[in-house]
């Protein structure tokens, strides 16, 4: 599954949007959903997963 990331406020994106409707950003990283990116603290996938 691909998503887009907002490059802002970090709400997560269907693939297709072109514009973040949380913060209105047109600026996006892309990743799947184990390796969303998190700019503030890079976490492994398997922290990501347990924090589901």
């Amino acid at each position: 599954m691909t998503i887009k990331i907002c490059s802002i406020c970090g709400y997560s994106l269907e693939d297709y949007v072109t514009e973040c409707p949380n913060c209105g950003s047109r600026s996006f990283d892309t990743g799947n959903i184990f390796n969303m990116s998190n700019r503030k603290r890079k976490k492994s996938k398997y922290e990501f997963m347990d924090a589901w």
